[in-house]
């Protein structure tokens, strides 16, 4: 009479919680205890591993498949570019939740020869094929600053001060200012008393860890 004392394979969802040895019984086993040290597997990576379990005075061996099923959840955020300039897919990504290595693409490469709104699309898979697709939006403009991200208000004097104060001496901001409170690019536009305008791209990043109280 064979004794199955073990599951053949124990199949775990990678970033989900860890099994435990009961999870590699059939029937619970007086004494049972792991050879296999978890702290010696590779959590994030794909594939078969082998799991010993001792009891009953010797060792069985059963197979842990780390496996990923689930699609990658993408945090998009609007991009900003110089006009002629190139953009990564990466650009328009504020972050990503997934268990494994993730790889972004653009959709199509974004014509950047003229400056403006365009409409983008990005493509985020992970290491075991699932992939996701998300619209977001590129600014092309005539020039791009960078913010840090903070409950102050930015307005046209403001940004001035981050421009080349000549080119924009005789411009007037256009679009409402905004708290920097909002991460991604921001379009702003101003306007000179002939009609003609220049597109700034406002990208407010967080680059300062939270400090704690």
């Amino acid at each position: 009479v064979k004794v199955i004392g073990l599951k053949e394979v124990v199949e775990y969802e990678a970033g989900t919680e860890r099994p435990t040895l009961e999870d590699f019984m059939v029937v619970e086993r007086a004494g049972a205890e792991l050879v296999t040290s978890f702290n010696d597997i590779n959590w994030t990576s794909l594939g078969d591993n082998t799991v010993e379990i001792s009891f009953d005075g010797k060792t069985y061996t059963s197979i842990l498949r780390i496996v990923d099923t689930t699609a990658p959840v993408v945090d998009a955020v609007p991009a900003a570019v110089l006009k002629d300039g190139e953009v990564g897919a990466g650009s328009f990504v504020l972050g990503c939740t997934d268990a494994t290595e993730v790889n972004y693409e653009l959709k199509a490469k974004p014509d950047t020869s003229k400056v403006g709104r365009l409409d983008c699309g990005i493509k985020a898979t992970d290491a075991a094929g699932n992939c996701v697709e998300l619209k977001t939006v590129l600014y092309v403009c005539d020039d791009v600053v960078t913010c840090e991200a903070s409950s102050d208000i930015l307005d046209g004097a403001a940004l001035k001060k981050l421009l080349d104060s000549g080119k924009y001496a005789s411009y007037t901001m256009q679009t409402e200012a905004f708290t920097l409170d909002s991460l991604g690019a921001h379009e702003v536009i101003f306007e000179n008393v002939s009609g003609e305008t220049l597109t700034v791209g406002v990208v407010v990043k967080d680059t300062v860890a939270p400090t704690a109280m």
